[in-house]
């Protein structure tokens, strides 16, 4: 896309940005931004082109590689100036981010009680999710029958359900937000009476 750029269009570019000290920041002054402050230039082509990829392409050449990106080195979104630029990789762009404490990193999940019980809070549960073929009847059902010492294949003949899903709530694997259900170990005391249950 660089490519196409015509004199026309360079010169287009050039009035869009103030111009400063050859260590100053050279900001885009037209109202084109993308959400991230970045100078947009609209090109004819109906396409938008990041303001400073033209600034590092018309000073340091075609990008190496098609993800390049033109990297700051002011940490300035709308600065042009391409003694500020240069071309780099995404992994580039979070190296100078953490060395200039610039970089947050994504909290972590995992061993984080605190975290794990807000994803399990903010996920779909029972007939919200997109592919649950029960219904809470149905679960409750199920429960009914497995605390009754019913077998899965009893219980899947009786609500007609698939084993698989059946015993994911005879195991406690599914269905856990329901209240007043049997808690996992009530669901392990459970089942058929035969010394060796599903659970062995």
């Amino acid at each position: 896309m660089l490519t196409l750029l015509t004199s026309e269009d360079i010169e287009r570019f050039w009035s869009k940005i103030e111009i400063r000290g050859g260590d100053e920041c050279w900001p885009w002054i037209a109202k084109a931004t993308n959400p991230a402050g970045y100078g947009v230039l609209k090109h004819k082509s109906g396409k938008n082109i990041i303001a400073s990829r033209i600034s590092c392409f018309l000073e340091h050449g075609e990008p190496p590689h098609p993800a390049a990106k033109s990297l700051h080195s002011c940490d300035n979104p709308p600065c042009c100036n391409p003694a500020h630029l240069r071309w780099g990789t995404q992994k580039d762009n979070v190296s100078d981010a953490k060395s200039r404490s610039r970089h947050v990193d994504p909290p972590k999940i995992s061993g984080n009680a605190e975290w794990a019980a807000k994803r399990l809070a903010a996920m779909p549960k029972g007939e919200a999710v997109w592919n649950q073929s029960l219904t809470e009847d149905d679960a409750r059902e199920i429960m009914r029958l497995h605390m009754a010492h019913l077998n899965v294949s009893q219980i899947a003949s009786l609500v007609g359900k698939p084993k698989h899903t059946v015993s994911d709530v005879c195991r406690g694997r599914s269905w856990r937000h329901l209240e007043g259900i049997p808690t996992i170990d009530e669901l392990r005391t459970g089942g058929v009476r035969r010394g060796v249950n599903q659970f062995s």
